[in-house]
């Protein structure tokens, strides 16, 4: 229901509405910013490789693709920008993990508000401790499955990676929280949270 919305709003856009333009920028800034934290630390590369997108999207809006999901055409474009713009500079990749300030920033999944209220704060801050645990991409893919609410196929679109890479990334991180949870909280906690997982 929402990718239709987003797409009538997207053909206005195409025809030229600034307030179309204006609606995918307000809606979708937080969410992009937040996962360009996720593929660099560098905020000033973030924030100028967000505004040139939107620049490039007004310039090149007659001739834009018609996307099922705007959101996801706006995460994929803005990581590859983002990516050009590091390797052009010769930048490597900073490591990104998600910090109390990271995820506060952020606007969880239903899921993981389901976890941040039947979990105390000392539980919580045993579950960041494991997410920094996992790779640069397990937590990229973590991000834009529980975060962002992006389909198997999605994710898989914007690492530049098959589904099944990307389905092996999220378990893999999953049994690894799985063990880490277990260890260090109580193992009703973190079935709850592998129950939630899924």
């Amino acid at each position: 229901m929402e990718n239709q919305r987003e797409s009538v709003i997207w053909q206005k856009l195409k025809k030229g509405d600034t307030q179309a333009l204006d609606y995918f920028y307000d809606t979708h800034i937080q969410s992009m910013y937040n996962y360009g934290r996720k593929i660099t630390d560098h905020e000033a590369v973030i924030k100028d490789c967000i505004q040139d997108l939107f620049v490039d999207i007004w310039k090149n809006r007659q001739t834009l693709p018609h996307p099922r999901s705007p959101k996801f055409y706006l995460l994929k474009a803005l990581r590859y920008k983002i990516i050009y713009q590091l390797k052009k500079e010769k930048r490597q990749l900073q490591t990104a993990y998600l910090s109390h300030e990271k995820i506060s920033a952020q606007v969880p999944s239903h899921e993981f508000n389901l976890i941040a209220k039947q979990l105390s704060e000392e539980k919580r801050r045993h579950l960041l401790k494991g997410l920094k645990k996992l790779s640069n991409r397990q937590r990229e893919a973590i991000v834009l499955k529980f975060y962002e609410e992006l389909s198997y196929e999605e994710i898989a679109a914007i690492m530049g990676i098959n589904s099944q890479s990307v389905y092996n990334l999220i378990h893999q991180s999953i049994h690894m929280l799985k063990k880490y949870l277990a260890v260090e909280i109580s193992f009703l906690a973190a079935q709850l949270f592998l129950q939630v997982l899924f």
